[in-house]
């Protein structure tokens, strides 16, 4: 199964998709999260390359 949570910065879609994952004992893919375990800080990397990179 595969949910995808899409919104708004700030609104709360990874806290609810980690609550939902644990309630329904799937595994939750935080994409903000793997980027910056990557590449590191998002702001500089969009102050670096833009949106379109």
């Amino acid at each position: 199964m595969i949910i995808h949570f899409i919104g708004l910065g700030g609104v709360g879609k990874t806290t609810t998709a980690k609550l939902l994952a644990q309630q329904l004992k799937l595994d939750c893919y935080a994409l903000d999260e793997y980027f910056m375990q990557v590449e590191g800080d998002i702001s500089q990397f969009i102050q670096k390359y833009g949106y379109h990179s």
